[in-house]
C-alpha cells in the first residue's frame, strides 16, 4: 500500500514535471511569436481635427503710425510747426520739406520754355484766324504763371490746330514739365492726419537720403487691440467658438469677424478696433483666448513607433518626422502624419 501511494506521488510529479515543461516550451514559443509579430507590428495612421484652445498675450497699440520719408534726398527743413518728440499737428500741416531750389529753379525753366512754345503757338493761330482756339490757349496759358499748377492739355479738335501742336512738340513738352511739377511735392511733406511724433529720427540742417525714415507719426487717440501669432497655427484654425480678451480687472468678448489682418512672413497680426481701447493705456497686456476647432489633423499612436521624433512609414518608404503634442501612457498625440499612412516599428 505504501509502495503504491509512493508511486501515485511520483506519476504525478512526473505528469507536473512533463506538463511543465510544455507549458513552458509553449510559452517561449508564444514569446518568440509576439517578438516577430512587435517586429513587423504596424499601424494604419487615422487622423481627427481636435478643438483648440489658444492662449496668446495681446497689447494696446497705436492704429495708425506712418513713417516719415522723402522720395527725394537732401537737405532737411523745417516745416509749419516744431517738430519734436510728442509735439502734436494737424492733418494737412507741413511738417517738413526738402530744400528744393535746384529742382525748382529746373521746373521754372522749364516752365518758362513751355510758355514761349505756347505764345508761338497762339501767334500762329492769331494768323490763322481760328478765333476759338485762340480763346482756348490763351485760357490754358494762364495756369502757366510761376506759383500755379498747369492746367489740362488743350484738347485739339481743328486740324490746322493739330499740326501746330505737332510741330512744336507741344504735347510731348507738356507731359514733360507736368512729371516734374508733380516731382516738387516730394519735397513737401503734409501731415497725413491730426497726431503727434511718436520718434524723431532726424533734425533741421541734416541731409538725409531718399526714403531715410526722419520721423514715426501716430494718429491722435487712436488705439488699436494687436494680437501676433504663427501663420501656421492661423491659417489652421477653421472656426472660432469664442475669443475674448481679459486681465486682472477687465474682460471683454472680441467679434473674430471684424478682424484685420496683418501677414509678414511666418507671423500674423491680428488688429481688433474699438474705441475703448482709447481709454487704456498703450502699455497694457492681456491675455488672448481662442476657443474653436483647427483644421490641423492629429493621430494617436503608439509612442514605441516613435523613435527620435521619427517613424517609419512603408507608404512612403522613408523616416517621416513627427511633432509630439501630449503623451498619455503608451500613446503619443501627433501631426506630421498623413490619413492611411502605414507605419511600422
Amino acid at each position: 500500500m505504501f509502495k503504491k501511494g509512493i508511486l501515485i506521488v511520483v506519476l504525478i510529479l512526473l505528469f507536473g514535471t512533463i506538463f511543465y515543461l510544455f507549458y513552458t516550451h509553449k510559452q517561449e514559443i508564444n514569446l518568440v511569436q509576439n517578438i516577430e509579430f512587435e517586429k513587423d507590428d504596424c499601424c494604419i495612421v487615422n487622423l481627427e481635427s481636435l478643438f483648440i484652445n489658444l492662449d496668446l498675450l495681446a497689447n494696446i497699440a497705436f492704429s495708425d503710425t506712418v513713417k516719415l520719408s522723402f522720395k527725394v534726398g537732401g537737405e532737411l527743413e523745417k516745416g509749419e510747426v516744431e517738430l519734436e518728440l510728442g509735439n502734436s499737428f494737424k492733418k494737412n500741416q507741413l511738417l517738413f520739406q526738402i530744400n528744393n531750389k535746384k529742382a525748382f529753379l529746373s521746373y521754372l525753366e522749364a516752365k518758362n520754355q513751355f510758355r514761349s512754345t505756347s505764345d508761338d503757338a497762339i501767334k500762329i493761330l492769331e494768323k490763322l484766324l481760328l478765333t476759338k482756339e485762340i480763346v482756348k490757349w490763351k485760357e490754358f496759358s494762364t495756369s502757366l504763371g510761376e506759383n500755379q499748377l498747369i492746367a489740362d492739355f488743350p484738347l485739339s479738335t481743328n486740324s490746322e490746330e493739330q499740326k501746330i501742336v505737332q510741330n512744336l512738340n507741344l504735347s510731348k513738352s507738356y507731359h514733360v514739365l507736368k512729371s516734374l511739377e508733380s516731382g516738387m511735392a516730394n519735397y513737401f511733406y503734409l501731415a497725413p492726419f491730426e497726431g503727434k511724433v511718436l520718434k524723431l529720427y532726424s533734425s533741421i540742417g541734416t541731409k538725409i537720403q531718399k526714403n531715410q525714415i526722419v520721423a514715426l507719426l501716430v494718429s491722435k487717440n487712436a488705439k488699436i487691440l494687436q494680437v501676433i501669432m504663427d501663420s501656421a497655427e492661423f491659417n489652421e484654425i477653421v472656426s472660432v467658438q469664442k475669443v475674448f480678451v481679459e486681465s486682472t480687472d477687465f474682460v471683454q468678448k472680441l467679434d473674430w469677424n471684424t478682424k484685420i489682418i496683418v501677414k509678414n512672413g511666418s507671423k500674423v497680426t491680428l488688429l481688433f478696433k474699438d474705441k475703448s481701447w482709447n481709454r487704456i493705456a498703450s502699455n497694457k497686456v492681456f491675455r488672448f483666448i481662442l476657443q474653436g476647432k483647427t483644421e490641423k489633423k492629429y493621430a494617436w499612436i503608439q509612442s514605441s513607433f516613435i523613435e527620435n521624433k521619427k517613424v517609419k512609414s512603408t507608404t512612403s518608404k522613408s523616416l517621416v518626422t513627427v511633432q509630439i503634442h501630449k503623451t498619455v501612457k503608451d500613446a503619443s498625440l501627433v501631426t506630421g502624419l498623413k490619413a492611411g499612412m502605414k507605419i511600422i516599428r
